[in-house]
């Protein structure tokens, strides 16, 4: 198995055992439905609730709904591809339904994996890289300068970027479950185009890897930006992810 095989396959066991599933039914061409419940050793979902959650590796999607409501949704995911589902005929069937229980859709987002060799880091001309204390983060964090990497109080491990004095851009990591952190990066707009937050993420992701930890990469689906700094910055797209929060 390949570095990259590997890593898809933990990130499938890691979302089984979020929905309660098998790994293999990521591997589906049909969609799966099965009962959600709040799992140990499940990953964190600031916002969400236990209504409904999506996931698709490009195959059959595996749907993990309320268990009071399997056989009312259950229609929504026949007869369609797991793809399909995150396309705004299938998302807003599945928004009307969650409507009638008090539930909307929420963000629907694109997650990444590091690729097998992460590409050579740029030397950024003007730029000291140093991982930040946890005090240091804290007090970051309430500027509220860096909000896309700095939004969770689980932040285990932050890298910045000085101009000087001045913190020019972020990227953290925070504990989505005990193996796997979620990557996320912000760099101030007077900084931006030089490729900062490429060079941010890079290097945070080795630092991760070194650890023994799966690193993910997630945005919106309509972020092109940030999807672009996924890609240049070594890592591939892998699955595709959805679920409900309250109105």
């Amino acid at each position: 198995m390949s570095a990259k095989e590997e890593r898809i396959a933990l990130a499938k066991e890691q979302l089984a055992l979020d929905l309660g599933c098998s790994p293999a039914a990521f591997d589906r061409m049909e969609n799966t439905v099965v009962p959600l419940a709040p799992r140990p050793d499940a990953r964190e979902y600031p916002g969400c609730d236990c209504e409904l959650r999506v996931v698709c590796f490009g195959k059959g999607a595996v749907a993990a709904v309320h268990p009071s409501r399997l056989f009312s949704y259950r229609p929504l995911f026949v007869g369609i591809e797991g793809s399909r589902l995150f396309d705004f005929p299938a998302m807003a069937r599945l928004d009307g339904a969650l409507k009638k229980v008090g539930r909307r859709l929420g963000v629907c987002q694109a997650f990444f994996l590091p690729g097998p060799s992460l590409p050579e880091s740029p030397v950024l001309e003007g730029i000291a890289p140093r991982f930040l204390t946890r005090g240091e983060t804290a007090a970051l964090r309430k500027t509220r300068r860096f909000p896309h990497a700095l939004a969770r109080e689980s932040t285990v491990l932050t890298l910045a970027g000085f101009e000087g004095e001045a913190v020019a851009g972020v990227a953290a990591a925070v504990v989505d479950s005990a193996r796997v952190w979620q990557i996320g990066v912000d760099v101030r707009p007077q900084s931006r185009g030089r490729g900062l937050g490429r060079f941010l993420v890079m290097n945070l992701t080795r630092e991760v890897l070194a650890r023994g930890i799966l690193p993910c990469y997630s945005t919106w689906t309509g972020n092109l930006y940030s999807k672009r700094l996924a890609l240049s910055a070594g890592y591939f797209p892998a699955w595709m992810e959805m679920g409900s929060v309250k109105k």
